[in-house]
């Protein structure tokens, strides 16, 4: 008997991502440890098995899944097995109700990459923050405020630079309900100063971000003690290249969306290579060695990486339009809140 992650992106339409595909992957994998099940894996949806030892897991083609008749199951109260062979978590209809939990936590940790030297390579750091910088996947801006959004940026490149990205990708467009919000910088600025300022300039801070490096690189200079996938990424790739074709194995991306699995937006966003993949498992694993997290609203990728960490209740703060610094002072145990969130508050975060 088999159980299918087939579709599975978070609750928003535009996100196929793996943060997002992981958590469907270990709700299935808790399923199936009890049902005496086998999780499958469309090849076309996840690229990642080539390089990622996934439990109790085989990877199908989409012609192979498609000669089966699959029901969709939500797991939730019982479910009788017996009714079906071919049981498959389809699209969002699992994802907007699952509350993530301990058990989750005990299935992601499962995962590793097949070749060790891969798993040795993450191993060796440590860091004491993890940031997650969101401005790519479903961000979107209506034309009416983008101009004072994109006032709030450093400089007039990194402006054009934003606002070409947004056109090509469509986003400039209003969000809908549930989308996740554009948090300026100087809402990020003001959280990492806290952050800084309690764990002092020695401690490091990984950015992980799903936009291209000229337009984080600002961040990178205004704080000395955070490092990003850039300054590890050659001695990964060449690495990586030892063990996979990293430039010969592809896959077409569902053409009505950006790529899920390339975390920067390329002008062909519906190729994934192998490359783009290691890439981003570096970025994410690097993201998931981190002991406490500053995560953007909504952010699965985010979210997988802390729950792939640690299942921990009391390291993780999410920022959004209801955050309060004064949350997060209580979080790091501060003795002094000295700035208020009332003048950040912008209108582009609600």
């Amino acid at each position: 008997m088999y159980i299918l992650c087939d579709n599975n992106p978070s609750q928003f339409s535009f996100d196929l991502g793996f943060g997002s595909r992981l958590f469907a992957w270990a709700q299935a994998s808790k399923f199936a440890d009890s049902n005496n099940l086998t999780i499958v894996l469309p090849s076309d949806e996840w690229i990642e098995h080539i390089v990622l030892d996934l439990p109790n897991t085989e990877v199908w083609d989409r012609n192979d899944i498609d000669q089966h008749k699959w029901k969709n199951v939500v797991l939730e109260g019982e479910i009788d097995v017996s009714s079906s062979t071919y049981l498959r978590i389809d699209g969002t209809c699992n994802m907007k109700t699952y509350s993530p939990s301990k058990d989750d936590v005990e299935y992601l940790q499962t995962i590793t990459f097949k070749e060790s030297k891969l798993n040795e390579f993450l191993n060796r750091f440590t860091f004491d923050w993890g940031f997650h910088l969101r401005r790519w996947g479903g961000v979107k801006l209506h034309p009416d405020t983008a101009i004072k959004v994109l006032n709030t940026l450093p400089n007039r490149n990194i402006k054009n630079l934003y606002w070409d990205m947004i056109l090509r990708c469509g986003f400039n467009k209003n969000p809908k309900e549930h989308d996740p919000s554009w948090i300026c910088d100087q809402t990020y600025y003001q959280f990492l100063d806290m952050i800084v300022e309690h764990i002092g300039d020695k401690s490091t801070i990984y950015l992980s971000t799903d936009i291209p490096d000229d337009l984080c690189n600002y961040y990178l200079e205004k704080y000395p003690m955070m490092v990003s996938k850039i300054g590890y990424i050659d001695e990964w790739l060449d690495l990586f290249k030892e063990y996979y074709p990293v430039d010969s194995v592809s896959i077409l991306t569902d053409h009505n969306t950006p790529s899920g699995f390339s975390q920067s937006p390329k002008t062909e966003w519906y190729r994934t290579t192998l490359n783009d993949v290691a890439i981003d498992l570096l970025d994410f694993f690097m993201l998931a060695r981190s002991n406490m997290f500053l995560l953007s609203e909504y952010s699965q990728w985010g979210f997988a990486a802390k729950r792939y960490a640690s299942a921990a209740e009391d390291n993780m703060f999410v920022i959004s339009s209801s955050s309060s610094i004064n949350d997060l002072g209580n979080l790091l145990g501060a003795d002094k809140i000295t700035e208020t969130f009332e003048d950040l508050q912008l209108e582009e975060l609600f």
